[in-house]
């Protein structure tokens, strides 16, 4: 187990922001340990960010969840539509299970199902082991249909190529929702300002809602790096990116009056880091 040790790099090499803690580094030796050890057992909120197609990563966290148990974790979140929660209620162990799980949730047969989608089952079954409720914390409907006209005018990829148009594929005329951006130019702005802040400020208050309902959750999420780290976000566009501000689910949870929130992120830089963000 290696020291731990500041980092101070080049942000435009990084993408983060200067000042950085490595907590762990993420190897088969550590296995499940190297998340645990690198969570502040005081924190009621933890978010991890993560790379949702590196295997390694979603490995790491699903031989995690033992350890988070013991560490007193009640919720885990996901980064999973919140209207989708009733499929994770109602997955439990077993391959039909599965199979119905992927069908209804990734409109697919199981054994087609990517490699990332098979560990989020994965997940929810080891946490679900655990007696750790699992959580949808991502965004409603409306959100999202505001994301596929966006992207419909914008002239990004056809809807029916995003991952989730499945879930949309029975709604029609979204050209027809209030106030959608009159331009490509706009709508460039509106795809960007949606995926990044409008999921990241629901997310947080899906957070906020576990803790209002339930003050003593102990509650850990797993999100994309953007929507943890503000600094990692990029995009295609430069210009859209340098004029709307990415800020990410722990402001979002501050502006809520929620403080005590630990971030970690995940970095593969040769060896697969933890790192803590301040």
């Amino acid at each position: 187990m290696p020291k731990k040790s500041i980092v101070v790099s080049s942000r435009a090499a990084t993408a983060l922001p200067l000042l950085i803690i490595i907590t762990a580094v993420v190897s088969p030796s550590m296995g499940a340990a190297a998340l645990a050890k690198a969570i502040n057992p005081n924190v009621p909120i933890v978010i991890v960010g993560e790379t949702h197609t590196f295997i390694p990563i979603l490995q790491d966290e699903i031989n995690s969840i033992p350890d988070l148990k013991k560490l007193g974790f009640t919720h885990i979140g996901i980064e999973m539509p919140v209207f989708l929660q009733p499929f994770i209620d109602n997955l439990k162990p077993g391959i039909i299970s599965q199979k119905k799980f992927a069908a209804k949730v990734y409109d697919r047969f199981l054994e087609e199902t990517s490699q990332a989608d098979k560990c989020t089952i994965d997940l929810i079954e080891a946490a679900k082991s655990q007696n750790i409720k699992v959580a949808a914390i991502d965004s409603p409907k409306e959100t999202y249909q505001r994301l596929f006209a966006a992207m419909q005018i914008a002239g990004y990829l056809p809807p029916t190529d995003h991952p989730l148009y499945y879930v949309f594929k029975n709604f029609r005329h979204l050209e027809k929702l209030p106030n959608l951006p009159a331009s490509p130019k706009e709508a460039q702005a509106a795809v960007w300002k949606i995926r990044v802040n409008d999921r990241s400020k629901d997310m947080a208050q899906n957070i906020a809602g576990i803790l209002k309902s339930q003050p003593d959750a102990k509650i850990i999420v797993f999100v994309g790096t953007f929507h943890a780290a503000p600094s990692a976000a990029t995009s295609t566009n430069k210009e859209v990116e340098n004029s709307i501000e990415n800020l990410g689910i722990k402001n979002y949870l501050g502006k809520l009056n929620i403080t005590n929130v630990q971030m970690l992120i995940y970095q593969n830089t040769g060896n697969l880091q933890l790192i803590e963000i301040h």
